[in-house]
C-alpha cells in the first residue's frame, strides 16, 4: 500500500514537471501513515495486557498452571477515521475533513490528497493522489503460551511467551510472496500477591479471594523483501527510470520494523469453589507501539539537465510511528476447573475492550494463610 502512494507521487512528478527543483522525501508521509495505522497499532499492543489472570486466588507454594490464551481486541468505531485538517502541513491539501484508518470499512470513499510542488519561479504545481483505503481491520488480537507457579507467602509468578517464530510464519504466510518476516517473538512477566492474608476478619471468610497483580510484556517483529522496498528495479517495472547519483548502498537495508510493550495492573476479588472460580476486578493498562520504515530511502527530484528522475540524497529511517493507549478498566471473568483441566474467559471493559480465553492444566491448591 505504501509503495503505491509513493510511486503515484513520483510518477506524477515524472509526467508533469519540466522545471522541478523541489524534492520528495518519504518522511513527508509520516503523520498521515501514523494516523492511518494508529487504531490497529493500539489494538495490537493493548491486547498484550489481556488474559494474565484467570482467578483471584493465588497458588500455594509450587502449585502451577500452564495454558494457551488468546485475546481479541475491539476497535471502537470512533477510531475508524481521523481528522485531516493541517495533518501534512502547508504543502498539502486534503479534500475532506476526515480520512479512513486501516480499521475503516472498505466502502468508504477516500479523499484526494494534493501536494503543492514549487518549481522555478515559485510556481506551484499540484500533484493529486487518493488516500489509502480502509481494510475493515476493526479487531486486534494477541496469543501466548503462559505459565504460573506459586511462591512462598502467597505470591505467584507468571511468565508468558511466543517463541521465536520467524521460520514458521514465513513458511505459512510469506513464501514466494516477495517479503519475509524478520525475527518475531514475545515475552512477558507478571506477579500476583494474596492480600486477604493481611486483612483481619476478611481472611477467615470461606471461599473469599482477593489479590493484586502487575504485568509487563514486549513484542518484536519486522518485514523485509521486494514487496515493501523502493528500488530502481521497481520503478523500472513501472516504466520510470530513476538515476542513482549517490553513494553505493543508497537503496539498501529497507524494512518495516515494529516493537510493542504493555504494562498493566489490577485488583481482583473473587471466590474459589471446587469447579468454578468467578472474579471481578479493576485495573489499568498502558500500551505503546513503535514502528517505522528502516534503511535507506533516496530523496528524489526532477533532473533539469537529464529530464529524468534522480536521487538527491538519502532519507535514513524516514518514517517512525509511535502510538500510546492508556486506560483504566473493569473486568469480570470465570475459570472452570475439572480435575487438572481448566478453561477460562475474561471480559475487560475499557476504550479498547478485551475478550480473553484460555485452556490449560492446573495442579495444586490455592494459598491460605
Amino acid at each position: 500500500m505504501l509503495r503505491v502512494v509513493i510511486f503515484t507521487i513520483i510518477f506524477l512528478i515524472h509526467l508533469s514537471l519540466i522545471s522541478q527543483t523541489d524534492k520528495f522525501r518519504v518522511s513527508e508521509l509520516s503523520p498521515y501513515l501514523e494516523s492511518y495505522i494508529n487504531p490497529f497499532a493500539k489494538a495490537l499492543s493493548t491486547g498484550m495486557s489481556g488474559g494474565w489472570n484467570n482467578t483471584a486466588a493465588v497458588y500455594n507454594t509450587l502449585g502451577f498452571d500452564i495454558s494457551i490464551n488468546a485475546t481479541l481486541v475491539n476497535i471502537p468505531t470512533s477510531d475508524h477515521y481521523f481528522n485531516t485538517i493541517g495533518l501534512l502541513g502547508s504543502n498539502y491539501l486534503i479534500l475532506g475533513t476526515k480520512a479512513p484508518t486501516i480499521s475503516a470499512d472498505k466502502s468508504f470513499v477516500t479523499p484526494l490528497i494534493t501536494r503543492n510542488i514549487f518549481a522555478t519561479g515559485n510556481i506551484g504545481l499540484p500533484l493529486t493522489f487518493p488516500a489509502l483505503n480502509g481494510f475493515g481491520l476493526d479487531k486486534g488480537a494477541s496469543m501466548a503460551i503462559q505459565g504460573s507457579i506459586g511462591l512462598p507467602k502467597g505470591t505467584e509468578l507468571t511468565v508468558r511467551l511466543i517463541p521465536e517464530t520467524k521460520t514458521i510464519i514465513n513458511n505459512m504466510f510469506a513464501y514466494d510472496n516477495g517479503f519475509s518476516f524478520q525475527k518475531t517473538y514475545m515475552w512477558g512477566v507478571g506477579a500476583k500477591h494474596n492480600i486477604v492474608q493481611w486483612i483481619p476478619g476478611v481472611r477467615d471468610i470461606p471461599f473469599f479471594e482477593m489479590s493484586v497483580s502487575v504485568n509487563y510484556s514486549r513484542f518484536y517483529s519486522g518485514i523485509q523483501g521486494t514487496e515493501i522496498s523502493l528500488t530502481p528495479q521497481y520503478f523500472s517495472e513501472q516504466g520510470v527510470t530513476v538515476v542513482d547519483n549517490e553513494q553505493p548502498g543508497i537503496w539498501e537495508g529497507q524494512s518495516f520494523n515494529l516493537q510493542m510493550s504493555s504494562i498493566g495492573g489490577e485488583i481482583l476479588i473473587g471466590a474459589s469453589f471446587s469447579v468454578v472460580h468467578p472474579f471481578v476486578g479493576v485495573g489499568f493498562s498502558n500500551a505503546t507501539f513503535n514502528a517505522g520504515l528502516k534503511g535507506n530511502y533516496p530523496i528524489i527530484e526532477y533532473g533539469l539537465s537529464s529530464n529524468l528522475l534522480q536521487t538527491a540524497g538519502v532519507d535514513v529511517n524516514p518514517v517512525n510511528i509511535n502510538t500510546k493507549e492508556s486506560s483504566l478498566n473493569i473486568k469480570a471473568g470465570l475459570r472452570v476447573k475439572l480435575s487438572t483441566f481448566m478453561m477460562y474467559y475474561t471480559y475487560t471493559h475499557q476504550h479498547y475492550s478485551l475478550h480473553s480465553v484460555g485452556v490449560g492444566i492446573s495442579v495444586g491448591n490455592k494459598y491460605k494463610s
